[in-house]
């Protein structure tokens, strides 16, 4: 049988609400941490993302500068 993989999408990974309850679900889940992968749309490394990378999580950065490089990028 196929796995099944989660992705997380997040603007970054700074310091943050969002990003404290995006590696508190990755910590306490059931999940195969193997099978979830973060993309982040920013290039913020920070604790969080080391923290993510430690429990064996695969951290994808697009590398986005601000919301105005995401959007001309649809646009295009």
């Amino acid at each position: 049988m196929n796995k099944m993989k989660t992705i997380h999408i997040i603007t970054g990974l700074k310091l943050g609400g969002a990003e404290t309850s995006l590696l508190k679900l990755l910590t306490y889940c059931e999940l195969d941490n193997k099978s979830q992968i973060v993309i982040s749309l920013t290039t913020n490394k920070s604790l969080i993302s080391e923290k993510i990378e430690l429990l064996g999580v695969k951290v994808i950065w697009l590398k986005f500068n601000n919301i105005f490089s995401i959007i001309k990028s649809f646009i295009k």
